[in-house]
This record gives C-alpha cells, structure tokens and sequence, in this order.
C-alpha cells in the first residue's frame, strides 16, 4: 500500500481512483488503470487555480504528489516550474491523471532503485495547454490534449526541473500526479475541445 501526505482524508478506491485534492491518496491498491479527477475538490481549486493565478506565468505553482522514497507515502506539496520553457516543452494544465499499475510499482520499490529521488509521477492525463516553448507546433495554448508516455509528435525536449521551497525535483517527460505540468511536446496529443476531458 502506498499513501500520500499533505491532507487529511482518504482516497477510496473501486473501479477507478479519484483524487479530490482535499481527500488525497490513501490507498493505492491498482492493478487496472483508474483516475485521477483534478476538478472535483474545493479545496484543490482554491490552491492550484485561485491562489496561483494560472493567468500569471511567473506566479505558478504546481500542487504535486511527489515521490521522495520508495515505499513510504508521497508528499503533497507546491513546486515551481522553471520561469521560461526550454525548446520543445509545453505547460499544460492538468484536469484528469490516469493512475497505472507501473506507477505503483515505482512507488512501491518494485522497479529496484529509484536514482531520480525526489521525483514527480503520472504517465497519463487530460489537460488544457497553456503555454508552448519555441520549436512548438503540433499544439497551441487553449488546446485541450491527452498525455502519454508513449511518444507521438513532435519534439522530444529536455525533462523539467521543479524547485519545492530551494530542494531539486525531478521530473520524466510528462507527469501527471500535478496541477500544472511542463511536458515534452512528442508526450501529448491534440483533441477536439468538445470532447469531454474526463473520458480523454
């Protein structure tokens, strides 16, 4: 069992996980994929969306379930994305994260040592896109997209680097255990706005 800290409250599980931020992870029991609803609790849009100013580039803050040892719970916390994107990344706004087994796995120790510590998590998502990098141009801000860990197109860029109050936190091409994300361009793909981003 894995469990994240930050919040008081329990994640129930069923046939899908949702993460009301307010009510985060507790237990983690998957060996199907489930969710992750990032829309649902007051108390995460309150922190991720009115405090941070998503409209203010240089005010965002990304509340993050972030891995710091396996086998130990996850710590809820807000990390800063670097001030300027690199060539070939996108900050994308996360509305909805998958939850896989590989991430449990990784949480649980069961992948052997973890080198990357302390790191993000989340391999896929649904989000908005908010702001693009240079060399950009399979996606654009407003766009609504899915996020992978299987590449697509576009750009592979560099991995992120968040900043948690001075301490480095790494993070993959794309993460989704967060609010705000700074993904590789080849990690996410464009969809109709129309389409309901929980089912995405």
């Amino acid at each position: 069992r894995s469990s994240v800290t930050g919040y008081s409250g329990r994640l129930t599980t069923s046939t899908a996980i949702e993460l009301q931020i307010g009510h985060i992870c507790s237990d983690l029991e998957l060996v199907e994929y489930g969710f992750i609803d990032l829309n649902q609790s007051n108390t995460f849009n309150d922190i991720a969306r009115t405090e941070v100013g998503v409209t203010d580039r240089s005010d965002i803050r990304s509340l993050a379930a972030v891995l710091t040892e396996t086998k130990s719970e996850l710590k809820l916390c807000q990390v800063v994305p670097s001030k300027t994107l690199s060539f070939g990344q996108v900050l994308v706004e996360i509305h909805y994260s998958g939850v896989c087994a590989s991430q449990v796995h990784e949480i649980d120790g069961l992948k052997g040592p973890d080198h990357f510590l302390p790191h993000l998590l989340g391999h896929e998502g649904s989000g908005t896109v908010l702001e693009v990098g240079e060399g950009v141009r399979f996606v654009k801000p407003g766009d609504h997209v899915v996020m992978h860990w299987r590449p697509g197109n576009g750009i592979q860029s560099a991995n992120p680097i968040y900043d948690w109050d001075g301490k480095t936190v790494n993070a993959g091409s794309v993460t989704t255990f967060n609010s705000h994300a700074v993904v590789s361009e080849n990690r996410i793909t464009c969809i109709p706005n129309w389409f309901d981003l929980r089912l995405a």
